[in-house]
């Protein structure tokens, strides 16, 4: 059982890591396209 849960927390934490590294590279690339236009 205490397996299961290190595994589905890793899962989780990797998931949610990778999904705010996304949204970071996106805001950058707002912040960017932003930049350009003023």
């Amino acid at each position: 059982m205490s397996h299961f849960i290190k595994v589905a927390l890793s899962t989780w934490l990797i998931k949610t890591v990778f999904n705010s590294m996304q949204v970071m590279e996106t805001n950058w690339h707002i912040q960017k396209k932003i930049h350009i236009f003023l």
